[in-house]
């Protein structure tokens, strides 16, 4: 005789929940089995019904992440949630990116786009990392950079964060080309940059090409190069970047650098003979400087040698002036020797060092 079904009759504690048994008759369970406590059902790395939730996603998957592969692992979390989706039309453009340092600190996406970190500690750690760029910078050499001798005890997460919304900032500007741009190492991090992406670099390069240029007696080819390497500023170095103590010593040695070249430019065109262009433009760095005995001598000359000796001896006397008030010195015997010549208006060649 068959045994007559009765929904939850015959159905035991230990049921595994998939088949009941009635009668020694298997018959299909109306309930599925419960996963174990504890347990639960496998997500996906981005869940699809929280679009636009990044941040979340990274952090429910941060143990799974390989620190070495880190910024592949954005890349792909970025590419698939809705935060990020490559335009392939965009992709095929070629994309240059550069990092300007002589004046406000920007970075610019084909010298149009500008997406410079609105945070100022991140436009720090970006300029930190940007001055060694294609060498490891230290999490030690970030954190003093950005706190100095008292950092807060959650400097080296915070450090880390700022790197990930760096390189946050690189793959959605740059797509797959700014995945290896910062990269992460054993003991630091590392930009990923060729020489001319930075332009205080073309500056350096200039300075001393025009140098070279005006020893080898082409004081004409010196003074264009070394135009060209003054055109390139737009204010202070690194202008609106919070300055650690290196990034500091770097903007020195950068105004330093602008220094040397407005020298040796007025150097090579006095060479050519523009005395008259340059009265206007010496006599300038001189109200900036007075005590700069270079300056001062400079401006001598040009305006001894477009016959206006008396300006000249004004300025020596301006100078006289400056150093007794300031700094109670004397002039040098250079410039004593230049007011003598004036004086007595000798038109030989005057070579002040």
């Amino acid at each position: 005789m068959a045994a007559e079904y009765r929904p939850g009759a015959g159905r035991s504690e230990e049921s595994t929940g998939r088949l009941a048994v009635e009668g020694g008759v298997e018959l299909p369970a109306r309930r599925r089995a419960r996963a174990p406590p504890g347990r639960r059902r496998p997500r996906s790395p981005v869940d699809r019904r929280r679009p636009g939730r990044l941040t979340t996603c990274l952090r429910s998957n941060a143990k799974t992440l390989n620190s070495q592969d880190h910024e592949k692992a954005v890349l792909f979390l970025l590419m698939r949630s809705r935060e990020w989706v490559p335009n392939p039309r965009r992709s095929a453009e070629r994309r240059f990116m550069r990092i300007s340092m002589l004046g406000a600190f920007q970075v610019e996406l084909n010298g149009k786009s500008d997406f410079t970190p609105d945070p100022p500690k991140e436009r720090t750690v970006l300029a930190l990392i940007a001055l060694h760029a294609n060498r490891v910078v230290s999490i030690d050499t970030i954190i003093g950079e950005i706190w100095g001798d008292g950092p807060p005890r959650t400097s080296v997460a915070t450090a880390r964060t700022y790197i990930y919304h760096l390189r946050k900032i690189f793959i959605e500007r740059l797509g797959p080309a700014g995945v290896d741009l910062l990269a992460t190492k054993t003991h630091g991090y590392l930009l990923r940059l060729a020489e001319d992406m930075v332009d205080a670099n073309i500056f350096c390069g200039l300075v001393a090409k025009g140098r070279q240029l005006l020893s080898d007696d082409q004081p004409e080819d010196a003074a264009i190069t070394l135009r060209e390497a003054l055109d390139m500023w737009r204010g202070p170095a690194l202008g609106n970047v919070p300055l650690g103590q290196t990034l500091s010593a770097y903007a020195t040695f950068l105004e330093e650098e602008r220094r040397s070249a407005k020298e040796l430019r007025i150097m090579a065109d006095m060479r050519l003979g523009r005395h008259r262009e340059l009265i206007s433009e010496i006599r300038s760095l001189v109200v900036e400087d007075p005590v700069n005995e270079w300056l001062s001598a400079q401006l001598m000359i040009t305006l001894s040698r477009c016959g206006r000796r008396g300006e000249a001896l004004g300025v020596y006397a301006d100078l006289r002036s400056q150093l007794a008030t300031q700094l109670g010195l004397d002039p040098s015997r250079d410039l004593q020797r230049l007011h003598h010549q004036v004086l007595v208006a000798d038109q030989q060649p005057v070579l002040f060092s």
